[in-house]
């Protein structure tokens, strides 16, 4: 499970160019990280590869995100994103989330 606004709004909180935006959302969409790594900074790499990285569990995942996430509006969206895993988790669905 994704959330396009917190892609969205991470891409504003590492100052990803408006051009280059599309670009770095199909990269994430096909988890591919040699075109990523092409297309960012460094700094902006790094932090945005966590979201095409594999995860044994949404927990993980969250934690690790919650790591990069900068603004008020990527801090909301990851939330958005934890209360639907929580959701599916209480509903008994945590093993086929990832």
């Amino acid at each position: 499970i994704s959330h396009v606004g917190l892609i969205r709004s991470l891409l504003c909180d590492y100052a990803v160019k408006d051009e280059d935006k599309n670009a770095v959302i199909t990269a994430v969409a096909e988890k591919n990280a040699g075109a990523l790594k092409e297309i960012c900074d460094d700094t902006q790499f790094h932090a945005l590869c966590k979201l095409i990285k594999s995860y044994k569990n949404a927990d993980t995942a969250l934690s690790d995100l919650s790591l990069i996430v900068k603004s008020e509006e990527s801090r909301q969206a990851l939330n958005v994103l934890k209360n639907i895993y929580d959701g599916l988790k209480d509903a008994g669905y945590e093993s086929n989330t990832r």
